[in-house]
């Protein structure tokens, strides 16, 4: 008898900081994106009903200049707030994304991991935390076999 891996079995859900800072690429940078370019629209109708109501008697190309103007101090200052927030998207990413690297201090028998504090920690938990991988238990054919007699 062949054991099959459920899927999902046992899932684990973050809990950590990193996780929930929303580090996927392009998950929390729409939001302010679309809020921007309501802001900017918003904005730049104002700017048009103000400057045909206080100088109604401006040229076109008055009109145009002015706009110009409006037009690029708006989008400078939309796309700075914006390019800071995917900076800091991006800091986040990295922190979560950073590679397990080096030797890891395992216990021969549990095989929980010791982490920089000094705690030890379920290998799961450890790797979850620490990547974006995330597990699923269930019993291999040989120790199915060992534990169960099955095969």
């Amino acid at each position: 008898m062949r054991v099959k891996c459920p899927r999902d079995t046992f899932h684990l859900q973050p809990t950590n900081e990193i996780h929930n800072a929303g580090a996927t690429p392009g998950r929390n940078l729409a939001g302010p994106s679309v809020l921007a370019g309501i802001v900017v629209a918003a904005l730049m109708t104002g700017f048009e009903v103000a400057k045909q109501t206080l100088v109604p008697h401006i040229s076109i190309w008055q009109s145009h200049a002015s706009t110009i103007g409006f037009t690029i101090v708006v989008s400078t200052v939309a796309s700075y707030f914006l390019m800071r927030r995917l900076a800091s998207l991006n800091g986040e990413r990295e922190a979560a994304q950073s590679a397990i690297k080096g030797i890891l201090p395992t216990c021969a028998y549990c095989k929980r991991i010791r982490d920089k504090k000094g705690n030890w920690l379920q290998f799961e938990l450890y790797i979850r935390d620490r990547s974006e991988a995330e597990f699923s238990h269930c019993i291999c054919p040989d120790c199915a076999q060992a534990q169960f007699g099955k095969k």
